[in-house]
């Protein structure tokens, strides 16, 4: 698993590499699971503030699950293998640090979806995204949820069936990803949404991100006073107060990370 899984850590951002350009960087069961554990991992490395999930070589991002892998299984074997690309469809939004995916090439299937479930996507605009599975006889339930809750049902619905290839610009445009880049700005743009997330207080970002995800799942008004005990809970911290007067004092903060 950990030559087809590359991690990278530098100045705050940790960049973990699919690595298996040979074959359009597909995913075995097992690249599921250690992908999901890299991501929990990370999460608890105070080295760490923002994760960048991208994939080697020119082609692909990530043309989605190996077929070859669950081919000839038994169900429970399936049922396992299943299981573990929910679980990586589940992780970004259950850990506290940001993940940024950066979007090259083909994002198809498990790609597409993996894109769709971290927090921020960046695509080049040469970027061809889609979910051909029913192609070869495969409604894709198990990462339909992640579509459904980026891009709404009617869109979710169009993308899960017709199983029809999107290009970035016009991923971009119906929610699929955050923003679509000519080619040539693709790398500084990462770079810069990394570099401006790594160098936030991680008392906003983290405790944001977590009242975020955990605010969807909330009825509405339940939803605004939970938030509302949040915000009293960020705005009590060391760090908002040395953020208030940084901005009053036109310095830069000192993040205390408390």
């Amino acid at each position: 698993m950990t030559e087809h899984l590359l991690i990278e850590k530098r100045d705050g951002i940790a960049t973990i590499t699919i690595n298996r350009p040979e074959v359009r960087n597909v995913l075995t069961g097992g690249m599921y699971q250690g992908l999901a554990q890299y991501l929990y991992d990370l999460d608890q490395d105070e080295d760490v503030s923002v994760i960048v999930i991208r994939g080697a070589g020119e082609k692909a991002f990530c043309a989605g699950s190996d077929v070859k892998y669950f081919m000839d299984k038994t169900v429970l074997e399936r049922q396992k293998h299943f299981a573990m690309v929910a679980a990586l469809m589940q992780a970004p939004s259950r850990i506290s640090k940001p993940v940024i995916a950066a979007v090259h090439g083909y994002a198809f299937g498990g790609g597409c979806a993996l894109a769709a479930a971290s927090d921020l996507a960046i695509a080049a605009e040469s970027a061809l995204l889609g979910l051909p599975e029913v192609d070869i006889g495969i409604f894709p339930m198990t990462i339909a949820p992640v579509i459904i809750r980026r891009v709404g049902v009617h869109r979710a619905f169009e993308l899960l069936m017709l199983g029809e290839r999107v290009p970035a610009l016009r991923a971009a445009e119906i929610g699929l990803i955050n923003k679509a880049v000519p080619d040539a700005e693709f790398e500084a743009e990462v770079s810069r949404w990394a570099t401006r997330l790594a160098g936030l207080t991680p008392v906003a970002v983290r405790m944001g991100k977590t009242a975020f995800y955990n605010c969807l799942d909330l009825e509405h008004q339940k939803a605004i006073s939970f938030m509302g005990n949040m915000m009293t809970i960020n705005a009590s911290s060391e760090d908002c107060a040395e953020g208030i007067a940084a901005f009053f004092g036109k310095r830069k903060p000192v993040w205390r990370g408390r």
